[in-house]
Order: C-alpha cells, then sequence, then structure tokens
C-alpha cells in the first residue's frame, strides 16, 4: 500500500523481540507510521486532484486530536480545524 514503507513477516521467536522494541520506540514510531499514511493520503488526494473542491479537506486517525488539511498540507489540531 505505501511504497516506502518496509514490511516484514516475523517468525513465532521474533514476536517478543519486535513487541519489546515496540513499546520501547512507541511514540517515534506512532508519528512516523502517522506521517506515513498522512503522506500516502495526500499523494493521492493530489493524484485525484482535490484540490479542485474548494471545501476544507481533513484525514485523521481515529481518536485522535489533530487532522491533516489536505489542502494546506500540515497538521492541525481540532480547535485550528473547527475555528474556520
Amino acid at each position: 500500500m505505501i511504497e516506502k514503507v518496509r514490511y516484514t513477516h516475523l517468525l513465532g521467536n521474533q514476536t517478543d523481540d519486535f513487541w519489546d522494541f515496540y513499546e520501547n520506540n512507541e511514540e517515534e514510531l506512532n508519528l512516523a507510521e502517522k506521517q506515513a499514511f498522512a503522506t500516502w493520503v495526500a499523494d493521492c488526494w493530489k493524484k485525484a486532484d482535490g484540490q479542485a473542491i474548494t471545501l476544507p479537506a481533513y484525514f485523521s486517525l481515529h481518536d485522535d486530536y489533530e487532522s491533516f488539511d489536505l489542502k494546506k498540507n500540515q497538521w492541525v489540531t481540532d480547535d485550528e480545524k473547527w475555528s474556520y
């Protein structure tokens, strides 16, 4: 789905090591995952000529307090999004 993201299948004995690594680096990994998805959605938006739509358009992850403004190509908080 996302060309720049590397997918790996874990063997049964690697699962514990993976989760240990993930828990120790969760904040950085979450930010990287969030940005990877936002970049992919924004690229699809541009390819579909989304800029031609005059209404605001946002992408967000479930239960996140930020949204990615597809028109401005930047993250905005919910407060910023609804203050327009």
